[in-house]
């Protein structure tokens, strides 16, 4: 508590040592960000891999009938292991309370509605997933509103720029 010149006690004290406040689900939102990368990538994986896909996909026996499949599972892997990368570097850069975690986090936010943008557009060239709800655009919609949010949040928070200062 703080005292004022008049003697009052001030209820005014903010202790920004500590991750809290909204900071805290930006934390949890990115910490669930980099286990949802890691789960669409082991499950892309394990999916190519039951079905056999995976070994036969580079070479001449893979016929599907869409020349396409094996570049958009390619690039499912690849940009969700650099966001699982990424979202893990972010998490813990936030953690340890890093001046530079508030770019990374808004860059992370952002690159989600990218990739599912990438992966949606790619997804409405291939036949086979024409039809199928699981390629719709919800998953792009839905990256939209909280990226749009947390980046807003990380911009203009007093508490976000008093707790990142390492």
């Amino acid at each position: 508590m703080f005292f004022s010149k008049d003697g009052l006690q001030s209820a005014k004290l903010i202790d920004y040592s500590e991750i809290g406040g909204w900071l805290i689900i930006v934390v949890i939102y990115t910490a669930i960000n980099t286990i949802a990368s890691l789960v669409i990538l082991i499950s892309t994986i394990a999916s190519l891999i039951s079905q056999g896909i995976i070994i036969s996909m580079f070479t001449a026996s893979f016929k599907i009938g869409n020349e396409l499949i094996p570049v958009y599972y390619s690039m499912v892997i690849i940009l969700y292991l650099l966001l699982f990368v990424f979202a893990l570097v972010t998490v813990i850069m936030l953690l340890k309370r890093k001046r530079n975690s508030k770019i990374l986090a808004m860059i992370l936010y952002l690159s989600n509605v990218i990739i599912a943008g990438v992966i949606y557009s790619v997804s409405r060239n291939i036949e086979i997933f024409k039809n199928d709800p699981s390629y719709s655009s919800t998953s792009f919609t839905q990256s939209i509103l909280p990226a749009v949010v947390w980046v807003i949040y990380l911009l203009r928070s007093e508490r976000v720029r008093n707790t990142l200062t390492k």
